[in-house]
């Protein structure tokens, strides 16, 4: 599983090129499906990791001072839209989301969790004054 979900994530490699690599380097003959079932499964692993690192990522953050929420979404014509908050300075992704559309009703609820996860951010003037 991990190594299906870094090959998918990581190197962007295809489900018949993860294919490949797991017959030729491991004898391992796995269906596209499995892949993608593999696949999925890494994402929901590392989204509870990340969730249960959360007492020590919001440690860290306060212990800078505050943070800066960046957010980030792009999306592509048919295939949604991806919205990623993250540090400022320490370029930490806090959280990563598929949603339908920019509205706000569709960002708001991603980026009340997390705030509601790691406090709240530093006010924008503060946080640079700081700097």
């Amino acid at each position: 599983m991990v190594h299906v979900g870094l090959e998918r994530f990581l190197h962007y490699r295809q489900r018949e090129e993860i294919r490949a690599s797991l017959a030729a380097d491991y004898g391992l003959s796995l269906s596209s499906g499995e892949i993608s079932v593999l696949s999925r499964r890494f994402l929901a692993y590392l989204v509870r990791l990340h969730h249960a690192s959360s007492p020590a990522l919001r440690a860290a953050l306060t212990a800078d001072g505050g943070w800066p929420l960046q957010i980030d979404a792009t999306g592509e014509d048919g295939q949604g839209t991806l919205l990623v908050a993250y540090t400022g300075w320490r370029q930490w992704v806090l959280g990563a989301w598929k949603i339908p559309t920019e509205r706000a009703d569709a960002i708001l609820p991603r980026l009340r969790e997390t705030v509601f996860r790691l406090d709240r951010p530093a006010p924008l003037c503060a946080t640079w004054a700081a700097r």
